[in-house]
């Protein structure tokens, strides 16, 4: 029900805003639904593009997906699980540019995994030299088998900044954005592939008018769960590899 009030608010915002079909540049409102294919999102070795899956999203279509094993990694590690990059093209270039002239206000995705526990997911965004960035840590975590909503407020108060950088710093060039985890201490070392599912990532830059907002709320607190709000993480330090 989320997504699809998702989707609607993106399409009204269309009727208000020309976009072409094949995105070249930032383009707001937008939203990756995966409908054909992974849309040149890459795993978290940077080398192949993330799968595909044709249905059993949110609202039962199309979504990407990937896998990632912890049994090398250390605890509190930050594999970054879906990189949207420039030089990749991914989502034809949709969220690539100035995020401050093009008045982004939010960013939002439905995420899902199958680790068994509780998961600590983070998002992380960057100029396309990979830094500066700036990283926003969603403060509830995501229990294991469920589509959960995610939303980042840009700017929000509570952003990580990388060195000794700010909001313009960032934003005004946008090349990478990242979606990963925080490797939990229970599945280091355990020789265990867990999925991790991706849809509907979105941009907005026109705020909901209250009424959606209830909407929103109210589906929250019937279906697919609350809204997981950004929160300083002031320790972490966010893998950064290319």
């Amino acid at each position: 029900m989320i997504k699809t009030i998702l989707q609607s608010l993106v399409t009204a915002a269309l009727v208000q805003t020309f976009v072409t079909e094949s995105a070249e540049a930032l383009q707001v409102p937008f939203s990756e639904e995966f409908i054909a294919d992974s849309a040149n999102w890459y795993d978290s070795s940077s080398i192949s593009p993330v799968g595909w899956a044709m249905s059993g999203g949110p609202d039962g279509s199309s979504y990407a997906t990937t896998t990632f094993n912890f049994v090398s990694s250390s605890s509190g590690a930050t594999p970054a699980l879906f990189r949207a990059q420039d030089k990749w093209n991914t989502s034809g270039g949709a969220f690539q540019g100035d995020w401050i002239t093009g008045d982004v206000q939010r960013f939002t995705a439905f995420v899902r995994h199958d680790a068994g526990i509780p998961l600590s997911f983070f998002v992380r965004f960057s100029d396309p030299a990979n830094f500066p960035g700036v990283v926003s840590v969603i403060s509830s975590p995501i229990p294991s088998g469920e589509w959960r909503y995610i939303k980042v407020s840009i700017p929000d108060p509570d952003f990580v900044y990388e060195g000794p950088f700010g909001f313009n710093d960032v934003f005004d060039n946008i090349g990478h954005v990242q979606i990963g985890v925080i490797a939990p201490e229970s599945l280091i070392g355990i020789d265990q592939n867990v999925t991790f599912d991706l849809d509907s990532v979105t941009i907005l830059n026109n705020v909901p008018a209250v009424s959606t907002w209830g909407l929103l709320a109210l589906a929250l607190s019937i279906g697919i769960g609350g809204t997981l709000m950004p929160r300083r993480e002031s320790a972490l330090t966010v893998c950064k590899d290319a």
